[in-house]
């Protein structure tokens, strides 16, 4: 199997204020209300939240269509999805094989870069709106990461790197 080169891909028309309410949802539910005066909220990066977004759509397993990956409409400025998003961790194997995976049924020329570019934009999107319903981000945070842990096992602990101070609710 021939790996996918994300290199170049564009992005799509208007993609960071399609996200913009997904940031603002995990900005709020990681960082606290009040911080010491040395310490500032985290701001999600584009590249953090396109990456979140496309995970999540990958993971879903609905039938993919051409007809709605034609309706994204690509940056008319070139905008560019850095290829870090694909890079980081190691994971363009990954990207690469779940794209496959997901549009294994369908004729897709995967050399042809506008088409590879409305894939990967279709996908975030499609996690992106996923991740905005009801509570599948909560439940998305919950699970990423945990898939085969038992519950209890250490293997299942992720790293965290908390501040002590107040969340919403007076938590």
């Amino acid at each position: 199997m021939s790996i996918i080169n994300f290199q170049n891909a564009r992005q799509a028309e208007g993609i960071a204020e399609e996200l913009s309410h997904i940031r603002m949802k995990l900005e709020q539910r990681i960082n606290l209300n009040k911080y010491s005066p040395r310490q500032k909220p985290l701001i999600l990066a584009n590249n953090k939240i396109m990456r979140i977004c496309l995970l999540a759509g990958l993971s879903l397993s609905e039938k993919r269509d051409l007809v709605s990956v034609d309706q994204v409409q690509l940056s008319k400025t070139g905008n560019r999805i850095f290829d870090t998003l694909f890079t980081l961790h190691n994971l363009t194997l990954i990207y690469s094989a779940m794209l496959k995976l997901r549009y294994k049924d369908l004729q897709v020329d995967w050399e042809n870069q506008a088409l590879k570019s409305k894939i990967i934009n279709a996908e975030i999107l499609r996690g992106a709106t996923y991740l905005a319903n009801n509570n599948a981000l909560e439940d998305y945070l919950a699970t990423a990461g945990n898939s085969g842990a038992r519950s209890g096992a250490s293997a299942g602990i992720p790293f965290l790197n908390l501040n002590i101070g107040n969340y919403e609710d007076d938590i």
